[in-house]
């Protein structure tokens, strides 16, 4: 549940990073929108319905980053491709694993999900997080942030400016993205 105190936390960490990252001075994405956004999304999702899982010791599975060998291409010499990446969050669910990307968008729509839904990104997490945990992945969830610059008329930020996508693999799909990304890189290296 989120607790005052737990927001305070999240403020400050966003005012920290505020004050050593400088914006450009036309650009909308201010603390100011930043702490709207953090309070009215903890008003949206004031506590969650999975479980974050956590490393052995006790850290959670938050910005996970890996670097796992994809496959050897055999050439002239071998080449090791390697596929790398960054996992915003690892949550289970009813039993079942999940990785979570928060995605900000300027407008949401059957669009910007039919993008998400298309994107190798998520089969690719779930291949190397299966990898890594020794567990199967069920899914992904995409959690939509929509900012918008400011309008006079308009608050700053609204509770329909938070979407979530819960999106589940079929039998099939991390090995289809792992075959289809192997076909595409080999066919790159054959043209070089």
């Amino acid at each position: 549940y989120i607790t005052p105190e737990v927001e305070a936390k999240q403020i400050q960490i966003l005012e920290r990073w505020f004050g050593s990252n400088i914006d450009p001075v036309q650009d909308h994405r201010t603390l100011g929108l930043a702490v709207a956004i953090i309070t009215e999304y903890n008003k949206v999702y004031p506590y969650e319905t999975f479980e974050i899982l956590q490393t052995d010791d006790g850290k959670p599975l938050v910005e996970v980053t890996f670097d796992l060998p994809l496959f050897t291409y055999e050439q002239q010499e071998l080449i090791h491709v390697h596929y790398c990446g960054k996992v915003d969050m690892v949550f289970q669910k009813d039993g079942q694993v999940f990785t979570l990307d928060h995605k900000t968008t300027f407008q949401f729509g059957d669009t910007f999900y039919q993008q998400e839904m298309m994107s190798a990104q998520h089969p690719g997490y779930g291949w190397a997080l299966s990898q890594t945990l020794d567990k199967p992945i069920a899914g992904f969830c995409i959690n939509g942030i929509r900012v918008r610059k400011r309008d006079e008329d308009k608050p700053p930020v609204v509770a329909d400016d938070f979407s979530r996508s819960w999106n589940y693999y079929k039998d099939g799909d991390i090995e289809e993205w792992r075959q289809d990304t192997i076909t595409i890189i080999s066919e790159w290296i054959d043209r070089v």
